[in-house]
């Protein structure tokens, strides 16, 4: 069970509707037969498991017409895009998209046990690479962004109450779902929306959120249509504990009409261990990333909040220093500049944020403007440095803003084996441990077995983003990951 200050609950469903997806039937018996009706096979439960479903308006691309998928969840909603042979050309007569059209798309796993992702999009760009001969394939790629009614919209209401219960009516009124791991926020104020986008709105109440000195706030909407009102502080302050994930073998399936899935509840650990090479959460590639100094020379390392209170009729300057973990100086680095060095104290910004009225709810909360500089400095500073990984198949158990643990194996580089050796040389042939990455005793419970742990790379990170790539006739999960201080290199001497 994960933490509970880290645990993003759901508050509410979601009650959007969306567009059916069709395909023909040839199970139950009401279309005209392909090929053997009576097939133990059951064909529905490979639709978006074996290779995405997507349709635009009538017209269904399945199968080997699909060249390219990609599913990502980066920013405020999902987006998508996808390549396909266009082998009848009857789709452009009958199902080109216009103004207004959508493309719904539909992925199973291979058990029931997880919930499908079933999609909507507004079509956003349509690309043909025209041939000069008409009976030759072609290829189009149609990209769209997640529908949500009414996020796009301008609207002009007002909400009394803090920014969480801000944030929740208006996922209800989106037909939304709503989940958080907040109880509610200590910023009441009327919050209004003046003739303004409410994709606007949402950015600009979620902006100056504000709860306590160890708060700060993000948001987005994932693609199982929850908007997620996340404090993210306790993402990484808190002492993490390990999910556990149902872990379905990559090696079978349930398509056979009475067939089962073996499955097994275990921790959910992304490593690239080799024991675990037929689970979903087996890494095939990983690399670490650094935009540290692009994000220190443009955003520097703390920004002043300068404004006219008006109550008090004086100018205020408050700064905000992006937090650390209390206690992570002394065995981590800081990401703060250079080891033993204090110039990062001189690299600031200031922002004049004009006047802020009233206090208490007056007009705006005692923290406004505070908690916009806040809010900001801590969400740049957290995406320095992380680790992309691929993993091979989906893995229905991850979601964003989810903590979650990477034990890395240095398996074939001596060299690096030899900056990494464990400090007990008598457990040099343990296991890795996911509750203390960087040791050896192993939280996996597999058997004994002579690798040697990534002390840098291994360790607990936040899951920032996430795309799910169908290319090559396989689907593969890619997920960015984050963490705010980082272990201390081994020594090279």
């Amino acid at each position: 069970m994960a933490n509970e200050k880290q645990l993003i609950r759901v508050l509410t469903e979601p009650t959007i509707v969306l567009d059916d997806l069709e395909s023909i039937d040839t199970e139950t018996g009401t279309a005209d037969a392909i090929g053997n009706p009576v097939t133990p096979v059951s064909l529905s439960k490979q639709f978006g498991a074996v290779v995405p479903l997507i349709q635009v308006l009538n017209f269904s691309f399945e199968g080997e017409t699909i060249v390219s998928f990609s599913l990502n969840s980066t920013g405020d909603i999902p987006t998508a895009s996808f390549t396909v042979n266009v082998r009848d050309k009857s789709f452009y007569s009958t199902s080109f998209p216009k103004d207004g059209d959508l493309f719904s798309i539909f992925i199973r796993s291979k058990d029931d046990l997880f919930k499908p992702i079933h999609n909507d999009y507004e079509i956003t760009g349509v690309k043909i690479t025209p041939t000069q001969n008409e009976n030759t394939t072609e290829t189009m790629t149609i990209s769209g962004k997640l529908r949500i009614p009414g996020y796009d919209a301008i609207k002009c209401f007002s909400v009394k109450g803090t920014s969480m219960n801000a944030m929740m009516k208006v996922a209800t009124d989106l037909n939304l779902g709503f989940a958080s791991n907040e109880v509610d926020t200590d910023d009441s104020q009327v919050w209004i929306c003046p003739y303004d986008k409410v994709k606007d709105f949402i950015a600009d109440t979620v902006a100056a959120s504000y709860k306590d000195e160890n708060s700060f706030f993000s948001y987005f909407i994932d693609w199982y249509y929850y908007f997620n009102f996340v404090n993210v502080e306790p993402l990484f302050s808190e002492q993490p504990e390990i999910d556990e994930g149902m872990m379905v073998s990559m090696l079978g399936n349930d398509y056979g009409k009475d067939s089962e899935l073996p499955k097994e509840l275990t921790k959910n650990v992304l490593s690239n261990w080799d024991e675990v090479q037929m689970q979903p959460n087996f890494i095939i590639t990983h690399n670490l990333t650094n935009k540290s100094a692009a994000v220190n020379l443009r955003h520097g390392y703390k920004r002043y909040a300068q404004f006219y209170d008006a109550l008090i009729k004086e100018n205020q300057a408050i700064f905000a220093d992006p937090y650390t973990t209390e206690g992570a100086e002394r065995e981590k680095q800081l990401l703060k500049g250079r080891p033993a060095e204090e110039f990062y104290l001189q690299q600031i910004e200031g922002k004049w944020m004009g006047v802020q009225y009233g206090d208490n709810g007056d007009n705006c909360h005692g923290n406004y403007n505070y908690s916009k500089i806040l809010n900001f400095q801590n969400i740049v500073h957290m995406d320095k440095m992380g680790i992309e990984i691929v993993l091979q198949g989906l893995n229905f158990n991850l979601r964003r803003m989810q903590v979650v643990p990477v034990v890395i194996a240095i398996k074939r580089d001596y060299v690096r084996k030899r900056f990494n050796e464990p400090v007990d040389e008598d457990q040099q042939a343990s296991n890795p441990n996911s509750d203390e990455p960087n040791r050896t005793k192993s939280a996996l419970d597999f058997e004994d077995t002579p690798i040697t742990i990534d002390k840098v790379a291994s360790g607990f990170y936040v899951i920032n983003s996430m795309r799910i790539v169908f290319t090559e006739g396989k689907f593969q999960h890619h997920c960015t990951l984050i963490r705010r201080e980082w272990p201390t290199p081994p020594q090279t001497y």
